[in-house]
């Protein structure tokens, strides 16, 4: 990361909720990565290993990105599953009703979150699915 894209912008590491949690580092960028936006890094601060990118473009339509990254997609609408979270993070789950809607080429690790107005709000790499196939409230 810092050899391709250089010093970053801000890097701050998060605190543990508990021992067993691992603690990440969250380091952001202003110019990375295929589309004009900020660029944020998760690793796990032990180990170096990143966990996760995400790209936040300023002007991408679903359109455009499909185009971009091509065929062999899926799209899936996830809702949040509240019960038993922790009060930092909130998992989702497949939810044909859902209020988000991603487009997944769950093969390469690429996750498009599309907000209103057909428009980008996210693009993650990601090393395993983002959300549960089943709620963890309702099993």
């Amino acid at each position: 990361m810092l050899r391709s894209w250089g010093p970053p912008k801000w890097s701050r590491t998060s605190k543990r909720a508990d021992e067993d949690e691992p603690q990440v580092t969250w380091t952001n960028y202003e110019k990375a990565g295929e589309f004009p936006g900020p660029t944020t890094v998760v690793s796990d601060t032990r180990s170096g290993t990143i966990t996760r990118i995400n790209f936040y473009p300023d002007r991408l339509t679903k359109v455009q990105a499909i185009a971009h990254f091509g065929k062999g997609y899926v799209v899936t609408r996830y809702a949040f599953d509240s019960c038993g979270g922790e009060e930092d993070s909130e998992p989702i789950y497949e939810s044909p009703s859902g209020p988000l809607t991603n487009v997944e080429y769950r093969a390469r690790g690429i996750v498009i979150s599309i907000g209103n107005n057909d428009m980008v709000t996210k693009i993650s790499y990601v090393s395993g699915p983002v959300g549960s196939a089943k709620s963890r409230c309702n099993p």
